[in-house]
């Protein structure tokens, strides 16, 4: 499939950082958008805030930027999407701790979600064909961050932490409801992938939602370079249509199939 480079959302101001080109997104993800979720449409032209997703929002393009980040998303994915009862609510990637907040707050969270982090920066083989970002970017020293009380933060190497914490005695059988992928390298999402099958821990109502599955340069190399090796597609570029949720907007259910 043939990707474009797309300016940015309408109702972008022009001005700053924010008014950057959107490079790489394909024409198929806006279509998508479009028809799924349409507030973001009525937003960009009303220039209004058309609900709690946009509750930190000031202007269109800190709009713009949350929608391609993937807050809409992980909101309306807990909103809408039926999840497996008493299935683990976890994130892989937490660094501020502001997503998963966002998580634990909502009105289906658990009693506990678990938040998985190295609080050191991304791991030394970090190159994973990403070029824009270095190892330090992420490093809090250690530090954790504020996180709301129902919030458990397992610092770590997700190599190491997650097979750990899937032999707790308190985790082991359960399966995953909502697993929020934001470790923004391949190795990290495959790692995730692969233990948490491996666990059994994905089941058919999982719901996957993935922070940098498409919108930035080389994004076939990373995220989406896990997932479709996970679902044992030979090529992590999709059609030129999407074919299910998961292509769409990084949000799929977890049933061993694209959807």
């Amino acid at each position: 499939a043939s990707l474009r480079t797309m300016e940015a959302p309408p109702g972008t101001n022009g001005e700053g950082e924010e008014a950057e080109r959107e490079q790489d997104l394909p024409a198929p993800y806006w279509r998508w958008l479009a028809a799924q979720i349409p507030e973001i449409a009525a937003a960009s032209k009303s220039n209004k805030k058309p609900g709690r997703w946009y509750e930190k929002s000031s202007d269109a393009s800190s709009r713009s930027r949350k929608i391609l980040k993937g807050w809409f998303v992980l909101q309306w994915s807990l909103d809408n999407l039926p999840l497996v009862p008493d299935g683990l609510w976890l994130e892989f990637g937490v660094f501020s701790g502001d997503s998963i907040a966002h998580m634990a707050t909502h009105s289906k969270a658990p009693s506990t979600v678990h938040g998985f982090d190295s609080f050191v920066g991304l791991p030394p083989q970090s190159a994973d064909g990403r070029t824009d970002w270095n190892v330090s970017r992420f490093d809090r020293g250690g530090t954790l961050p504020e996180v709301p009380p129902n919030v458990e933060l397992i610092a770590g190497w997700f190599e190491d932490s997650l097979p750990e914490f899937l032999r707790r005695q308190d985790v082991q059988g359960r399966p995953a409801a909502v697993v929020h992928v934001d470790g923004d390298l391949y190795s990290s999402a495959r790692t995730v992938l692969r233990e948490l099958a491996g666990a059994g821990a994905i089941v058919p109502g999982t719901v996957l939602i993935f922070d940098e599955l498409l919108h930035y340069p080389g994004w076939q190399n990373n995220e989406a370079l896990a997932l479709w090796e996970w679902l044992g597609k030979p090529d992590p570029e999709p059609g030129p249509e999407p074919e299910s949720e998961l292509w769409g907007c990084g949000a799929g259910k977890g049933d061993g199939a694209a959807g």
